[in-house]
């Protein structure tokens, strides 16, 4: 059986990274621009958005696995952290859905902010 390597986990994470924050800014505009998300179009947005988060997270867990962090016990504070915060991420298509245009912008923001931190800990934080 062939292994699978760290430059897939790698590109197949940051692919997938691309793809969940151009989904976030398209069901954003889609419903501040254009109305709610109904239908096939709720469907196919959620459908999609939790198959990249999926990806997303999959091959996270494999880029852990290739540094050499097995158990959750050797996993850093700060990887769990993101873990968290991408396990919240997975409800912005529902709140999308579901929420007042008001709280939509703020829970944007609140979710931009995560993001950010997102970011500063996977840039900054190196592991030893």
């Amino acid at each position: 059986m062939r292994k699978v390597s760290y430059e897939f986990y790698r590109f197949t994470h940051l692919l997938s990274l691309v793809l969940l924050s151009c989904l976030s800014v398209y069901g954003f505009y889609y419903r501040i621009y254009i109305g709610r998300l109904e239908g096939r179009t709720k469907k196919s947005f959620v459908r999609f958005y939790m198959f990249v988060l999926g990806l997303f997270i999959i091959s996270g867990f494999g880029l852990l696995h290739k540094l050499g962090f097995v158990k959750l016990h050797t996993i850093p504070i700060p990887i769990l952290i993101k873990i968290g915060i991408w396990i919240l991420f997975g409800f912005y298509p529902t709140i999308l859905a579901t929420l007042s245009l008001p709280r939509i912008k703020f829970y944007t923001v609140l979710f931009g902010l995560l993001l950010l931190l997102n970011i500063w800990l996977g840039v900054y934080w190196r592991y030893t």
